[in-house]
């Protein structure tokens, strides 16, 4: 067996030059260093074959002037002239010869003088020391209140529009409006340090804010209404997230984890790892944005009663345990190209409720509409009210982002670009242009199809194809300058002659036929994948006038799939059947359409109740007054 070892992990940071060698920072003196396989910190093992434990290795000395990783220069900031705030740590400014601090140098021989210190003498003066450097500052240059118009966060309303959030939107007490979103390129260019935006951006600060940003930020980080800074929520701790500190004795949803004393003692990497990976996903189901772990101080005494709190009295053990634990919460904290991570997204509510809540939910649960020769109500059936009750629950401790009552069409879009989804039931059709966007732009970004929820029994889906009745009714306006020619324009669009056109484009220019088979042109396939919205402005084709589409007729001239359609639509052809059967059409102005349409407000209304519901009691409440009201209806 070989053992190799980083010299920089070997290395020692020379505060004050002790060696002589005229540096300061990280180095490995000259001489020979002792490598033991120990049983603990304290108790040399036994080899196996030959019954040794240490080894003695030889150094000329190595100074590590630059970080071994980064490449960027390590300079002294702990002690003389370079002493950050002209304040070094050894004391020297204040006291002749510095102060004595505990060493482990010949087994801590230097305790009985470094704790000799007793209280007013010179040493505790220096635990109490103020700078002072900043009290006369010149900050006449400095301004507050001076408004800019650049905001982190934004509100976006259902028209596409953008505003300020309010203050009680940024701490997550209104929930009510538009959408909180980020200002993206605000935050590309902030992303500059030393970009000059950063002073106009600070200016819209009022005192009173910067005064609360610091003097309120324990467990959390304020929201702040001048720059559109939401509310962020920390906790503690390094076993764990827990109230520990401001709520003693509460009980709490988070799990507990053993401390860094315990934790430290696996010497496994991968094992804290595990637990990083644990903290971020507890972290996005919980909706907090901060940790105040892992704690990474070294243990130095055994009388110090915050040991839990720290892995180890070794250096290279506590920061590989402790990275390990940074990089796991960090791959799995809620944020996704720097927007939060949302576990679930639906279509929009409207009025009729909420299809990804309802007939979305019952085709993938199989739910039977009839059964010998008698119309079911799904809605009461015990399979979708367990999953209803499911999905009330999910929103209720956050898991689901309650955002979801509010998003129309445009922010599910926007989200869908951006990566936010970790799932989303939704109709594979009406997000073709994002998902081609994000195939042929970031490929490991696009979505793909896999099975939703399935009844107790697991009985494959039954997803609804193409119906008999439509969903949409074109109109031609009364000030129509020709509507005659409106109506002909229309009844081309709808033969076939015109729904190849619509499908395909024009014959010769935007495709060709190989083989009895339509194959888009270069540049066609090119607009597709990579700028949809010229694609329809310029050819009109595939979809672009979905509100006159004959599916049927159009079947006839499929071209290749889309690779990046492929597999949606493999995945979606091969659970859908024909539901039309069930498919109702009410004489216009009856008195059943009335009847129908009444009940589809009141399910409109009734759903998002449902799934909002504080209590499963409350649920079962609101479900069987919808019932009863249903009932009334006829």
């Amino acid at each position: 067996m070989t053992l190799t070892f980083d010299a920089y992990d070997l290395a020692s940071y020379d505060y004050n030059d002790a060696n002589g060698n005229q540096f300061t920072g990280y180095e490995t003196v000259s001489g020979d260093y002792a490598i033991r396989l120990m049983r603990n910190s304290h108790t040399d093992g036994v080899m196996a074959e030959n019954g040794e434990s240490a080894f003695v290795l030889h150094s000329s000395g190595i100074t590590f002037a630059k970080d071994p990783d980064t490449d960027a220069d390590v300079g002294n900031l702990f002690t003389g002239d370079t002493a950050y705030a002209d304040t070094p740590i050894d004391g020297s400014t204040m006291i002749p010869g510095g102060v004595d601090y505990l060493s482990r140098a010949d087994g801590f021989a230097n305790y009985p003088t470094a704790a000799a210190a007793s209280p007013g003498s010179n040493v505790n003066q220096v635990g109490v020391y103020e700078y002072d450097g900043y009290d006369s500052a010149d900050v006449s240059d400095i301004q507050y209140g001076v408004d800019a118009g650049m905001y982190l966060v934004v509100v976006e309303n259902e028209n596409g529009s953008t505003q300020c959030a309010t203050l009680a939107q940024l701490e997550g007490t209104d929930t009510s409006g538009g959408t909180l979103v980020i200002n993206e390129e605000l935050m590309e260019t902030l992303s500059d340090y030393d970009a000059p935006e950063w002073d106009a951006f600070l200016d819209q600060l009022s005192e009173q804010e910067v005064k609360e940003l610091i003097g309120r930020g324990g467990f959390k980080n304020v929201a702040v209404y001048s720059v559109g800074k939401p509310l962020c929520t920390d906790r503690d701790g390094p076993a764990g997230f827990n109230m520990g500190v401001t709520n003693p004795n509460t009980e709490t949803m988070w799990t507990g984890f053993p401390t860094e004393s315990l934790i430290g003692c696996c010497w496994n990497p991968s094992l804290t790892y595990s637990m990083g990976v644990a903290q971020g996903k507890v972290a996005s189901a919980t909706g907090l944005q901060g940790w105040y772990a892992p704690g990474v101080n070294l243990h130095r005494s055994v009388y110090n009663t915050r040991n839990y709190e720290y892995f180890s009295e070794d250096v290279v053990l506590t920061g590989q345990l402790a990275a390990a634990i940074v990089k796991g919460a960090k791959e799995t904290f809620p944020m996704v190209n720097g927007y939060p991570l949302l576990a679930m997204g639906c279509g929009e509510f409207n009025e009729q409720g909420c299809a990804s809540f309802s007939e979305h939910l019952r085709d993938l649960l199989a739910l039977p509409q009839e059964r010998d020769g008698q119309a079911v109500d799904w809605q009461t059936q015990a399979e979708y009210i367990t999953w209803l009750k499911t999905f009330r629950q999910l929103i209720a401790e956050g898991t689901i982002d309650s955002n979801i009552f509010l998003d129309k069409r445009q922010q599910v879009s926007e989200k869908l670009l951006r990566g936010q989804y970790f799932c989303l039931t939704y109709q594979w059709s009406d997000m073709e242009a994002e998902q081609r966007q994000l195939y042929y732009e970031i490929p490991k970004g696009a979505y793909m199809a896999v099975d939703g929820p399935k009844n107790s029994a697991g009985d494959d889906h039954t997803l609804s194809g193409v119906g008999m009745n439509g969903w949409t009714v074109t109109f031609i306006t009364r000030d129509c300058r020709d509507p005659e020619k409106a109506i002909q324009l229309m009844a081309f669009l709808m033969s076939e002659e015109g729904q190849k056109l619509t499908a395909l484009g024009v014959e010769g220019v935007d495709y060709t036929w190989e083989d009895g088979v339509p194959v888009p042109s270069q540049e066609a396939q090119n607009l597709l994948r990579q700028d949809y919205p010229a694609y329809i402005a310029s050819i009109g084709a595939n979809n672009t006038y979905w509100m006159l589409l004959d599916n049927t007729l159009q079947s006839q001239w499929q071209t290749a799939c889309d690779p990046a359609l492929e597999q949606i639509r493999t995945w979606a052809m091969g659970y859908t059947v024909d539901n039309t059967p069930y498919e109702v059409a009410f004489p216009p102005g009856s008195e059943a359409e009335l009847i129908n349409r009444r009940t589809e407000r009141l399910w409109g209304e009734t759903l998002p109740q449902l799934l909002m519901a504080a209590s499963e009691e409350e649920f079962d409440r609101l479900l069987s007054q919808y019932v009863e009201q249903r009932a009334q209806l006829g």
